[in-house]
């Protein structure tokens, strides 16, 4: 019984010492294949800390970037608002151009028929008080007695009277002249009183339409 316990205990020894002596001259059999798989490890590793420290960076530069792009995006909404209101602002400014240009037409063409009407009132009134001079002249030499005088002034009356086109004062002038040439003083005074009469008529009647125009 003794031995056998002293064989068993010698059986393990001896398995142990087989083990430890296969390990043994297994790891030093594969102890180049696992000082590469460990270089290898060792590698991979720095790779992996390599991958890992680019990945971040690269990370970091893509959020800086999107900032950037955020940033950019807002300068352009901020640039197309503004352009918008810029666009606005042109439409109105073109709308108000076009009262304006509407406004000056308007205007130019009013004031070109004023500056017409106002042009030919003048010319009228100035042969009316032309042939009024002459009504005073003729007077004035009829007063003073300056018989000769008097009569060029009366024969000069037909240009002037003529120039102021009224029909009803040339009507009038050609019965005066009549009755000038036929010795008939009462109705020549009479006839030259209503030409006279006349001819105010007309200058009231275009310093009233002057005077209306101007007012205007």
């Amino acid at each position: 019984m003794a031995i056998t316990r002293i064989a068993v205990a010698l059986l393990i020894v001896g398995l142990v010492v087989g083990v430890v002596a296969g390990y043994g001259v297994g790891f030093i059999t594969y102890q180049p294949q696992i000082s590469q798989l460990q270089s290898d490890l060792s590698k991979t590793q720095s790779n992996l800390s390599e991958t890992k420290s680019a990945l971040s960076k690269s990370q970091s530069e893509a959020e800086s970037l999107r900032g950037q792009l955020t940033e950019t995006k807002n300068k352009l909404a901020a640039t197309e608002a503004e352009l918008t209101k810029a666009q606005t602002t042109i439409k109105s400014l073109e709308t108000q151009l076009t009262g304006w240009e509407k406004n000056y037409t308007t205007l130019s063409s009013e004031y070109e028929k004023f500056k017409s009407d106002v042009t030919s009132l003048s010319n009228s009134l100035k042969k009316k008080l032309n042939l009024e001079a002459q009504f005073i002249h003729f007077l004035i030499h009829i007063e003073r007695g300056e018989t000769t005088e008097a009569a060029s002034a009366l024969l000069g009356l037909e240009p002037y009277v003529d120039a102021v086109g009224d029909a009803e004062l040339s009507a009038l002038w050609d019965e005066a002249y009549k009755f000038l040439v036929e010795g008939k003083p009462t109705e020549f005074n009479a006839k030259f009183a209503d030409l006279m009469e006349r001819n105010s008529t007309l200058i009231q009647s275009d310093l009233s339409k002057l005077d209306t125009i101007l007012a205007s």
